[in-house]
């Protein structure tokens, strides 16, 4: 477990690129951390003050790592975040205020998320954001207007969804396999001629 809710004044900015294998530099010694071999014993991650977490890949492949406590107005400013965190069930905050745009590869592979997410300022999801969150019930984003490609591919539990009534791309495949979509939603995508 990392904790930083002690810490006086908070902790603002996660900058833990060395979990990520976008940036093999990150795991020499001159550089002072070598915790990337060890990513995977992270299981915990608590920052409840952290409005910023950056660096491609942050939590990539942290497969041990089960809750995450961040900041409602967190936030996350590069792709990758948390792709392949397989068992990543507990996040904190479940309403993200801050987001214009989700990234790509955001929460790919994170099979372990269930429950409804919440992106009030969300305006785009871009490509595999959510693929394979296969537990992920529902979307509140009333103001994203894109959909990238394969963005919500695999997540068969999908049923509960609110997006921009000025919806102007969805990308290919964005909801294959997603089978407990509405007939409704569908219908309405498919009159908007996307």
């Amino acid at each position: 477990t990392i904790d930083f809710t002690t810490i006086e004044g908070g902790y603002k900015v996660t900058v833990f690129n060395q979990f990520s294998s976008q940036h093999g530099d990150y795991q020499s010694e001159s550089r002072g951390s070598k915790l990337y071999p060890y990513r995977g014993f992270i299981s915990e991650f608590m920052a409840p003050d952290c409005v910023k977490v950056t660096g491609e890949g942050c939590f990539k492949t942290c497969t041990n790592l089960v809750k995450v406590v961040l900041n409602e107005s967190v936030v996350i400013s590069h792709g990758r975040a948390f792709e392949g965190c397989v068992l990543l069930s507990i996040l904190s905050p479940r309403r993200f205020t801050a987001n214009t745009t989700l990234h790509t590869d955001t929460f790919h592979d994170c099979s372990s998320i269930v429950g409804i997410l919440e992106f009030p300022e969300c305006v785009s999801f871009v490509n595999n954001a959510f693929y394979g969150c296969k537990k992920l019930e529902g979307i509140k984003a009333a103001k994203c207007t894109n959909i990238g490609q394969s963005a919500f591919q695999g997540c068969e539990n999908l049923s509960d969804i609110e997006l921009s009534a000025e919806i102007v791309k969805i990308g290919s495949q964005a909801f294959n396999g997603c089978s407990k979509i509405a007939t409704e939603f569908v219908q309405g995508l498919l009159n908007k001629n996307l």
